[in-house]
């Protein structure tokens, strides 16, 4: 058995994750807080008794349905896995997995799509984003697919500056403040972003089956990969332009009230069961005080990889501000 520490969870799995550091030292014997089964597949489909929803690419094409199983829950990613986690999100089993999907799919399905929802379980928020360390503490980007959330993080990683996620980010309230737990230093990115950032083929890792993008950026013992929680200093929802709107030839960073925040956080959120009150109920509160706590501020970025640098030095001169 592996035993890791991610997303602020001491996690023991039968299987191994190189993208994550394994605890090792005598001080790291704490207790287990969710058991990963990825070795066992079963052949029989699970029994649900209610589908609470069903998310597709935007072709229409179905990706996750999730559905009740006695006090559980089964995740299907069609055409691809099936996971089912237990009522106390402690136990995560994976069902079943078709011919010929790989590893790397497994574990990335796992770590970007699953324990979000495990996080959501256990009583943890989280947000569909990408963060990085400053001086000034945590920055968050979250923003629809493709607007190039890793891209940016990866571009203040290699310019020395610490990783914290990418994905999923859950957050804590401690104290009046927002702090952020770290996830797992890697980032998936196109190979136009690999090439644009000098990050090199030979640093990079297949993502999965149904993804060009490679996984780069993932020694799991980066020196500036923080262990701790760290305070959420800023959240900047990534704009570019579409096809048919003005380009954007340099860098622009706009405030967002707090109640416009407040619905973009959830449309960044990650939730596993709508029909629970109580849990709507803490996600909706925690958000709102997301909303209230953490600035909040439209980035927007020119389609044009050579501006990485600028944008950079707009989102630090942002938090000199």
């Amino acid at each position: 058995m592996f035993r890791y520490r991610v997303y602020g969870l001491t996690i023991e799995s039968d299987t191994r994750f190189p993208e994550l550091s394994k605890l090792e030292k005598p001080t790291d014997r704490m207790a287990t807080d969710v058991r990963l089964r990825l070795r066992v597949p079963r052949t029989n489909p699970p029994v649900f008794s209610e589908i609470l929803k069903t998310t597709t690419f935007p072709d229409g094409t179905p990706w996750l349905t999730s559905a009740r199983v006695g006090d559980g829950y089964l995740l299907r990613f069609v055409g691809t896995a099936d996971f089912i986690l237990d009522g106390a999100g402690r136990e995560l089993t994976c069902w079943h997995v078709e011919p010929g999907v790989s590893a790397d799919t497994i574990r990335h399905l796992v770590l970007d799509q699953v324990f979000p929802m495990v996080l959501n379980r256990r009583g943890q928020e989280a947000l569909h984003a990408t963060a990085i360390v400053t001086p000034k503490g945590a920055c968050a980007f979250c923003g629809p697919a493709g607007s190039g959330k890793s891209t940016l993080a990866a571009s203040f990683f290699l310019a020395g500056f610490g990783a914290l996620g990418d994905d999923c980010l859950p957050l804590v309230e401690q104290n009046g403040s927002i702090r952020v737990l770290p996830g797992y230093p890697g980032k998936r990115l196109g190979r136009d972003a690999i090439d644009a950032l000098s990050a090199g083929s030979g640093a990079t890792t297949p993502v999965s089956d149904y993804t060009s993008k490679r996984r780069a950026l993932a020694s799991p013992s980066a020196k500036n990969f923080p262990r701790e929680a760290v305070l959420l200093r800023r959240i900047y929802r990534v704009v570019r332009p579409i096809e048919g709107e003005p380009q954007i030839v340099s860098p622009a960073i706009e405030p967002i009230e707090p109640r416009e925040a407040f619905i973009e956080l959830l449309s960044s959120s990650f939730l596993l069961d709508f029909t629970d009150p109580e849990m709507l109920t803490r996600h909706f509160q925690l958000m709102e005080k997301v909303a209230s706590i953490v600035p909040v501020r439209r980035l927007k970025v020119p389609n044009n990889l050579t501006t990485l640098g600028a944008v950079r030095d707009a989102v630090l001169a942002d938090l000199d501000a």
